[in-house]
């Protein structure tokens, strides 16, 4: 989770003047911004569908593999209307990861120890989200705008990769 936290806090200083280098009204921009919340609000129901009938394993490796895409998919992206569906795409994948990551940690947390599990589990997020702004600043600075997505991406695949070591299939 907090390579997952961190990687994605990366872009918090990138996307926006990433966006606005597509020379679109700065409305325009919130919008697109808004769009991976936009698609997690929209996917949260099917994500816990899906994360029933695949099982949490399973749905959150599907989840990460598609923010990992769509990310990536960014640094080639040419068109706002790409971007916004880049973006919408990537928070149904972070949908899928969220809400299988909560349904694990409920199925494998015995209920005296949830409390300081959900506890530990939001502290490690806030570091992550705390952390990765600065060397999303410093990569963008150094590589341009677009380099950052393949940054993220490769991180991802190491929270990916942690996944697939440490989650146990149901």
């Amino acid at each position: 989770s907090v390579i997952f936290a961190f990687s994605q806090s990366m872009l918090i200083p990138v996307v926006p003047l990433y966006v606005v280098g597509f020379e679109i009204p700065y409305g325009l921009v919130g919008v697109v911004l808004a769009c991976t919340g936009l698609g997690m609000l929209l996917s949260d129901v099917p994500a816990g569908l899906l994360t029933r009938q695949l099982g949490t394993r399973r749905t959150m490796i599907s989840g990460v593999c598609i923010v990992i895409f769509f990310t990536m998919a960014l640094f080639w992206a040419r068109s706002i209307p790409e971007v916004i569906g880049y973006r919408l795409l990537a928070g149904f994948g972070m949908a899928l990861y969220s809400v299988s990551r909560h349904a694990y940690m409920a199925d494998n947390i015995i209920v005296d120890n949830r409390g300081k599990a959900i506890a530990l589990f939001g502290g490690v997020n806030r570091v992550g989200r705390f952390a990765g702004p600065a060397l999303g600043g410093v990569l963008a600075t150094a590589y341009g705008l677009r380099m950052p997505f393949l940054w993220v991406a490769g991180i991802e695949i190491v929270a990916l990769g942690a996944i697939v070591s440490f989650v146990k299939s149901e």
